[in-house]
């Protein structure tokens, strides 16, 4: 079946979604020009596998996520996926992002 990526304008064939294990978040992050830092927290409920590399993507009450990917484990591990790496806990991703002392939110955006 093909989903279209919101807010990205590109459309992806999902083959299948799977239910995420609770303790899944995708982290994102609004950096505003002379304003505060911000970070949401979306739960991922379930993951979308692409049809033809079966990459598995986020997905959140607010879609399917592609870009951008930051993914909090339960673990506390953030793994940055497409930039090959991770961070050990929330604090170091933080850092690396450039965002310490960012406003924590819980994924629902005002």
């Amino acid at each position: 079946m093909k989903h279209k990526l919101l807010p990205s304008n590109f459309t992806m064939d999902i083959a299948e979604f799977i239910k995420a294990d609770p303790g899944y978040f995708f982290l994102e992050l609004y950096q505003h020009p002379n304003e505060a830092t911000e970070v949401y927290f979306h739960p991922i409920l379930s993951w979308a596998i692409e049809s033809q590399t079966t990459l598995h993507y986020p997905a959140t009450n607010e879609g399917v996520q592609a870009e951008n990917l930051h993914i909090l484990r339960p673990d506390g591990v953030v793994y940055t996926t497409f930039e090959g790496g991770y961070c050990d806990s929330l604090d170091e991703w933080l850092a690396y992002m450039k965002a310490t002392g960012a406003i924590l939110h819980n994924g629902i955006k005002k």
